[in-house]
């Protein structure tokens, strides 16, 4: 087997993966922004 395209699923796959604790931490910094915006 040759190396394989990429699927946009995996590709979406590894994003989140790397993201996921980036992710965390902007939900909450957008939380606090709303709360700030009140």
């Amino acid at each position: 087997m040759g190396a394989e395209p990429v699927s946009e699923a995996q590709q979406l796959d590894n994003f989140f993966e790397k993201t996921r604790g980036m992710t965390i931490v902007f939900c909450h910094s957008s939380h606090f922004y709303l709360l700030f915006e009140r």
